[in-house]
């Protein structure tokens, strides 16, 4: 982390998050609790970051949840009676 305390980690950030969030585990000692919010979840992401998360002293993680898919439309037929 080049001698940078960084609070808050995004995906605009030179390196990947995975690697900034190793970064921090190095620069904090293992010493933090980790707190994620996002709005997936990907195995592999997880996985990537699985050795910070479990040497954490404490984690949070928020996942957003997924929307709904649309409903699809109903093609009403000629001569159907209309659904009330």
């Amino acid at each position: 982390m080049t001698g940078e305390r960084r609070e808050f980690i995004d995906n605009r950030a030179d390196n990947t998050v995975a690697e900034a969030l190793r970064q921090a585990a190095e620069y904090y000692g293992n010493s933090r609790e980790i707190s994620i919010a996002s709005g997936y979840f990907n195995l592999g992401g997880f996985l990537a970051i699985a050795d910070a998360l479990e040497a954490a002293p404490a984690v949070r993680i928020l996942i957003g949840s997924e929307p709904e898919p649309p409903r699809p439309l109903r093609s009403v037929l000629p001569g159907t009676p209309p659904v009330e």
